[in-house]
């Protein structure tokens, strides 16, 4: 399963910077994430091609998440903030989660 993240900001922060090695560090599923600042900004993290960045101009919040859902090619889509910090394992919670909302969802058929 594929997680597309999705972090919506003004611009490249620090605060950002800080939460990308978070995204980084998660275990347990493929993931991309993208970053969307208003404004065209350079991509600090190039080596890592999980991550991109799409400027959306100057719209509200809403709108960029639509722009990174539009952009996303993932199984689930993750909708965090630029202060963010997910814990190691969020992804693999998520992934069982939702798992075992599919199995019991079938097995209602």
């Amino acid at each position: 399963m594929l997680f597309s993240i999705i972090i919506p900001v003004k611009s490249i922060n620090d605060y950002v910077r800080e939460t990308v090695p978070y995204i980084q560090a998660l275990t347990g599923h493929e993931w991309e994430l993208f970053i969307i600042p208003n404004n065209v900004e350079e991509n600090e993290w190039p080596k890592d091609e999980r991550i991109s960045i799409i400027d959306s101009g100057r719209v509200g919040p809403a709108d960029k998440r639509d722009l990174g859902a539009q952009k996303a090619s993932g199984n689930i889509l993750v909708f965090l903030d630029d202060d963010s910090y997910p814990d190691i394992n969020f992804l693999k919670i998520a992934n069982n989660y939702f798992f075992d909302s599919l199995k019991t969802n079938s097995s209602l058929s």
